[in-house]
């Protein structure tokens, strides 16, 4: 009654919305039907919803609660019953033991040392930063090279447009979201312009700061908080700087928006490699403090900032499918190919040593080679089913090879050497990892799996 739940595609709730609210409740369905059901106890829900609103369980009167319970009790007692002959008393016993064992621990509290669960999670912390850095330097890297290959020639733009593309604040060429953006990220009631008109200058250039500033000088106006509502100050902005970038000289089309994208990307590697140069030589060396474009953050900060702008693998519903759709694009056949024979390996000869001992094949790149160019010699159920991923290349069996562990297993189970070189993969980032798909693959599984679980382990275990 209370809440409208939002599905995924595999019924997981990932959304809830407000149905109703404590004054128009008896308006909804479900109120309705409970009052058709027990329209002698009607009065006495409205009193108890109102109560305690949005706790569904102290909304029930006592009388059909008891009932309720009284059954439970019954029919768990019933299930025991008819169960008991399955299990020995002794075992039925030790497992009554442990439940009395856990209930005695948790009556009087439980310690826990406190030093050693901040020392931990310091730890989680700092394998949480490596396995994002990794990910997010490899994924923007991948990302600035495609968009590159079709973007607008910087050079058609002057300084002005160039110091905005480089700081992501070129918004498509709108100018006036690029105005009401400058102003209200820079509201300093210091200065007689209630704007922070240093920072201004050193980020926009000389052109910019004028326009915004001289623009709020033509009508007036001290920037505050309020100025966003006001449509007057903006006008005047704009026009000085429509002057000043010369946008009508540029064709604003897709070519454009590959520009922006591929600077955006490019501008996040270049200070992930300077972190990696200059602040993370290693696993065994994470610092507890990250300085990302000039701003210093904690570990902790640092991973959530990379994770939401760069790199969100953990949102189900909107960021992550686009990475995963990116990936899949660009290692398509590789995807088809690992995943129609991890999930078909049973019909394969000797199965997952197929290519070793059958075959006599040492590396996972010979067996992909040796898949491409013989394809026809495979049962035509493994030919079906590597058909049937190429065109439905976002499946869920192919998402797997990229989202999760079974990605590395996928090379794993028919190589045994792959098993032996995690040293290898734990090693820093490095343009030569894109060198071998394969090996590039099973290190940036494994690096995704670390921020994931070990993030898993702070929010679940650590606080």
């Amino acid at each position: 009654m209370y809440w409208e739940k939002i599905k995924d595609k595999k019924g997981r709730v990932i959304e809830k919305i407000e149905k109703c609210t404590i004054n128009d409740f008896h308006m909804t369905e479900e109120f309705k039907n409970i009052c058709y059901r027990y329209p002698e106890y009607e009065d006495e829900f409205i009193s108890l919803i109102k109560k305690y609103w949005q706790c569904p369980f102290s909304n029930i009167p006592s009388n059909i609660l008891g009932k309720y319970c009284n059954l439970d009790a019954y029919h768990t007692l019933m299930m025991h019953e008819e169960n008991k002959s399955r299990y020995t008393d002794q075992c039925r016993e030790i497992y009554l033991d442990n439940l009395r064992l856990g209930a005695r621990l948790h009556t009087g509290g439980m310690y826990k040392d406190e030093n050693f669960r901040l020392r931990y999670k310091e730890e989680c912390n700092k394998m949480i930063a490596y396995g994002i850095t990794y990910v997010a330097t490899a994924y923007c890297k991948l990302r600035y090279e495609f968009h590159k290959l079709n973007a607008n020639d910087l050079n058609l733009y002057n300084e002005s447009c160039k110091r905005l593309l480089s700081r992501g604040e070129f918004l498509e060429g709108n100018v006036s979201a690029i105005a009401k953006k400058i102003v209200m990220d820079n509201l300093n009631d210091l200065y007689e312009s209630g704007l922070d008109e240093p920072t201004i200058l050193n980020n926009y250039g000389e052109d910019i700061y004028d326009a915004v500033i001289e623009g709020l000088k033509e009508v007036n106006v001290k920037a505050d908080l309020s100025i966003g509502r006001k449509k007057k100050p903006f006008v005047s902005i704009v026009n000085r700087l429509n002057s000043i970038l010369g946008l009508s000289t540029i064709k604003l089309g897709k070519a454009h928006e590959e520009l922006e994208k591929y600077l955006f990307f490019k501008s996040a590697y270049d200070n992930f490699i300077k972190i990696w140069d200059n602040q993370m030589k290693d696993i065994y060396n994470i610092p507890d403090k990250f300085n990302f474009g000039g701003v210093w953050m904690t570990s902790e900060e640092y991973s959530e900032f990379v994770k939401t702008k760069y790199f969100n693998c953990t949102s189900a519903t909107k960021d992550y499918p686009i990475i995963l759709e990116f990936l899949i694009n660009k290692y398509k056949y590789e995807g088809v190919f690992l995943t129609t024979i991890y999930y078909n390996k049973n019909k394969l000869p000797k199965q997952d040593k197929y290519y070793t001992d059958v075959l006599g094949l040492k590396t996972i790149d010979e067996a992909y080679e040796h898949f491409l160019t013989k394809i026809n010699e495979y049962p035509k159920e493994i030919i079906d089913e590597a058909k049937m991923y190429s065109k439905d290349q976002y499946c869920e069996n192919m998402k797997n090879g990229f989202s999760k562990f079974t990605g590395f297993w996928m090379q794993a189970d028919f190589f045994n050497y792959i098993r032996t070189g995690y040293d290898e993969l734990t090693k820093p980032y490095s343009d030569e990892d894109l060198d071998n798909n394969f090996k590039f693959l099973r290190k940036f599984i494994l690096n995704q799996s670390l921020f994931q679980k070990y993030t898993k382990v702070r929010i679940n275990s650590l606080g």
